[in-house]
């Protein structure tokens, strides 16, 4: 099992800015669709949760390989 750490701005600077960095073109590359403005929305959301609540917000991330 690997754990992977960094600082709450690093979360902030190296994932979340990127990302909010491309929701104007991605909503162009979509016709500025409902749905495309949803996904925008439903990240933008995280990410001010994020920012709320980084004292008590982690993430989680596992990797599964079936047996045979």
């Amino acid at each position: 099992m690997w754990i992977v750490t960094g600082s709450q701005d690093s979360w902030i600077e190296t994932y979340y800015k990127p990302m909010q960095a491309r929701f104007e073109n991605f909503l162009k590359r979509n016709n500025n669709s409902e749905l495309a403005r949803k996904v925008v929305e439903d990240n933008q959301a995280e990410i001010d949760l994020y920012q709320k609540f980084k004292d008590y917000y982690s993430y989680g991330f596992y990797i599964a390989r079936k047996n045979e």
